[in-house]
């Protein structure tokens, strides 16, 4: 299987002038393989372990008129290579990072580019801004940056040491736009020492950040945004607080329920946390987006595990996440790979590929919440000692120990359906990417099919779906070559 590189390692890459040939890949009609004359390795994604996630230099997104755009992570520069009616265009964009530390790039529906960079605050002084957001217009001229300290998306009760050291950190970026505004969900150390996850806001408009109730998770080893609504969708894969596939949903000021009363109690975490409790709230609370947060997948872990602070074994889930997908109005859709047991039996099983169908809106401690059905239970929580029930699991494989799978992904088709890419290993041997279509709710309607036998997923980032074709840019088996690969949906 693919190598992990190490979590501190950051590649710098020079880019060529961009030459595109096309054909037709003889592994599957659908399949279309477009070569450029780039080469650079996003078949692996720095800091990435086992069941963690990690930043790629590579990624794709769609860009105001639906067009697919690829883009690079380079020393100093993001360059983006979009394409017209299928096809790349000779003329690339060059961004100039804001900081070293590349996370994500989109654009807006006015043909805007936002760019997440980071950089890691050498010094104590929690004030530092650490991640940062930066506007470009279509021709690549920046137009405006903002930065935080990671203090925007916690909590009136959480101290600084609860701050944004080091992005990035233990797991990966993503980024999302929708209306006026631009979400980030990434990981980062904090100053504590421990890792978790931060939401970044930003008013597009205005290149201002919004205020945000609470958004935490820790640790999180994956983090997912997508539009939902006037607001957004999220997605993170925890160990501890909470160790689950946790979704959760941001509204707008004024949409959601309010600032949460309830206070975390301090014994939950480690002695070496600052935890501040203060029940006033201040007239910016009417202004402040709600985030409410669901867990709909559980990890199973022996029992005191956390009380004998044994980090190896509250570090292994047993799962690794997909990504999340928004179907229509109603539905969402997560994807990943877990051990289908809650119970010591999880050590010793293969990984399988689930999908889960939901409306996030419901209440998903119920099977009500879940267009899916399948049920399964057992012990979780931070010690193992909580009973627990997942809804709406609908397992799409049951392969024995012969095969691996590895970076699931997946995205939702016009028709609302969902498209499922993965990996697939035999004894260790690499066969090639897979796909799966599903339904609205959730009826296999294309069986587990082969893609591409020499093909890789770009890790931790999503395909885009864009006129009938699912899109990624990929490397080979063998070198470093960029490829874009698109997938004709039937």
């Amino acid at each position: 299987m693919r190598k992990y590189v190490g979590m501190r390692s950051i590649a710098c890459l020079a880019i060529c002038g961009v030459l595109m040939t096309s054909m037709v890949s003889p592994e599957a009609a659908t399949l279309k393989v477009q070569k450029t004359n780039q080469k650079h390795n996003i078949a692996t994604a720095k800091g990435s372990y086992a069941n963690w996630d990690g930043v790629s230099d590579g990624t794709q997104f769609l860009d105001n008129q639906g067009n697919v755009c690829i883009a690079y992570n380079t020393k100093s520069n993001i360059v983006i290579v979009k394409t017209k009616n299928g096809k790349p265009v000779k003329k690339t964009i060059t961004l100039k990072k804001k900081s070293s530390v590349f996370g994500d790039v989109t654009c807006d529906s006015d043909g805007n580019f936002y760019v997440v960079t980071g950089k890691t605050n050498k010094t104590n002084n929690t004030e530092t801004k650490t991640i940062f957001v930066s506007k470009y217009d279509a021709n690549g001229k920046l137009l405006a940056s903002v930065g935080d300290n990671g203090s925007s998306s916690l909590a009136h009760y959480y101290g600084d040491s609860f701050y944004t050291q080091t992005p990035f950190n233990g797991g990966n970026c993503d980024i999302a736009v929708n209306g006026d505004y631009v979400a980030v969900n990434y990981a980062r150390k904090m100053y504590s020492g421990h890792q978790s996850n931060s939401l970044f806001l930003v008013n597009r408009k205005t290149m201002q950040k919004e205020s945000v109730e609470r958004y935490y998770n820790s640790h999180s080893f994956a983090q997912r945004v997508v539009p939902w609504g006037e607001g957004f969708l999220l997605a993170s894969e925890g160990d501890c607080y909470d160790r689950a596939f946790t979704v959760s949903e941001l509204k707008m000021p004024g949409t959601g329920d309010g600032i949460s009363d309830d206070l975390i109690n301090n014994t939950d975490f480690p002695d070496d946390w600052e935890i501040i409790y203060d029940n006033t709230y201040s007239d910016e609370a009417s202004k402040t987006w709600t985030c409410d947060s669901q867990n709909i997948f559980s990890f199973w872990i022996s029992k005191g595990a956390f009380d004998r602070y044994d980090m190896y074994e509250v570090n292994d889930n047993f799962a690794r996440m997909g990504g999340i997908a928004t179907g229509d109005v109603h539905n969402a859709a997560m994807v990943a790979i877990s051990a289908p047991s809650l119970s010591s039996k999880a050590k010793k099983e293969n990984q399988q590929l689930f999908i889960q169908i939901f409306d996030p809106n419901a209440d998903l401690t119920t099977a009500n919440g879940y267009i899916t059905s399948g049920t399964r239970s057992g012990l979780s929580g931070k010690n193992g000692d909580e009973n627990v029930t997942d809804y709406g699991v609908k397992w799409l494989t049951n392969y024995d120990k012969t095969y691996t799978i590895e970076n699931p992904q997946v995205v939702a088709t016009d028709a609302g359906n969902y498209v499922i890419l993965f990996e697939r290993y035999k004894k260790y041997s690499y066969q090639g990417v897979y796909a799966i279509v599903v339904d609205a709710k959730g009826n296999v309607i294309q069986k587990t099919k082969k893609l591409a036998s020499s093909a890789y997923l770009t890790p931790s980032r999503m395909p885009v779906y864009s006129k009938g074709k699912v899109w990624w840019a990929g490397n080979k088996t063998k070198g470093t070559d960029i490829y874009i690969y698109s997938y004709a949906v039937r």
